[in-house]
């Protein structure tokens, strides 16, 4: 697939969050984008002030022209929240469209780029925008993918200040088996907690789909994870990095205390510590989040 011959990109439940991140990242670069969604929502809403044909019935004639006539350069979206019946998306599989879920295309753009993965079964989303906010602010331009709408920024789409740049922020969706489609330079596993048993039907699947997804972590790239996360690391990483509030641990927080209702801690590093650190979202996981965050932006930054 060469996403720079495709020029229409339909979009099959295009007010997901994640979905919605990624026709936003397509605007900017561009391509003519539509799509449909069950139900209007703020975010659909912005994504049709910002331009995008939407509509909310599942209806062939409602899907715009220029995506059926142009098969050759139109690409297909969905995402695996979608029935198997929908009529469209079985319109578009009958007819041998190109058709991906969004997983397979958000590894797609990312794998020539450097990539910063964040998994977990908790704090995915908290934990990229802080490495956004983070590169951000050290004016490292990035774009990220989020799960979420960071208040600071009031988007789930963040683009470089200044384009190009190589490298996205990306969430590691363990959901459907999302993150398989990934192949990170640094990855981020927050927590491994039994979750998606829909899905895995027990932890031990789900553990060994994570042991999978780090063995696609690029030759020479770094893991980094919570204390308590006990996968199997690859032989082929530059480095494996551990995070906690145990004070033995590389990348750990003390003097851990509330100020006017904010948390203030200090944060070490195997080369400087980082005092008197004012963390505006409440709760320890928050902490670990910082901290999780801090180990990225430390090592891309050495």
């Amino acid at each position: 697939m060469n996403l720079d011959t495709i020029n229409n990109i339909y979009f099959i439940g295009i007010g997901g969050i994640g979905m919605s991140a990624l026709a936003r990242y397509f605007i900017d670069n561009n391509k003519t984008v539509s799509g449909y969604d069950r139900t209007a929502s703020v975010i659909t809403k912005s994504l049709e002030e910002a331009g995008i044909n939407i509509h909310y019935e599942d209806d062939i004639d409602l899907i715009p022209q220029d995506v059926i006539t142009g098969k050759a350069d139109s690409l297909i979206i969905y995402t695996p929240a979608i029935p198997t019946d929908h009529s469209e998306l079985n319109y578009f599989l009958n007819r041998e469209f190109l058709v991906r879920k969004r997983a397979k295309i958000l590894g797609e753009i990312t794998k020539d780029k450097f990539t910063i993965a964040i998994g977990g079964t908790h704090g995915k989303t908290t934990t990229a925008a802080m490495i956004t906010h983070m590169l951000t602010c050290a004016k490292i331009d990035c774009y990220a993918l989020l799960g979420g709408i960071p208040v600071n920024y009031g988007t789930n789409y963040i683009k470089p200040k200044h384009e190009p740049s190589d490298i996205f922020v990306v969430e590691a969706d363990e959901f459907d088996r999302s993150f398989l489609q990934l192949s990170p330079n640094i990855t981020v596993i927050t927590s491994t907690d039994a979750d998606h048993l829909d899905v895995y039907e027990n932890h031990e699947n789900l553990e060994s789909s994570y042991n999978e997804f780090l063995g696609n972590i690029k030759y020479n790239g770094i893991y980094i994870h919570e204390k308590n996360v006990n996968l199997l690391e690859p032989k082929h990483l530059k480095e494996s990095i551990t995070y906690g509030l145990d004070p033995s641990l590389p990348y750990h927080a003390k003097n851990i205390g509330i100020k006017d209702g904010t948390f203030i801690l200090d944060i070490v590093t195997p080369l400087f510590e980082i005092k008197d650190i004012k963390l505006g979202v409440p709760g320890e996981h928050n902490i670990l989040n910082a901290l999780a965050a801090l180990s990225v932006l430390h090592r891309n930054d050495s």
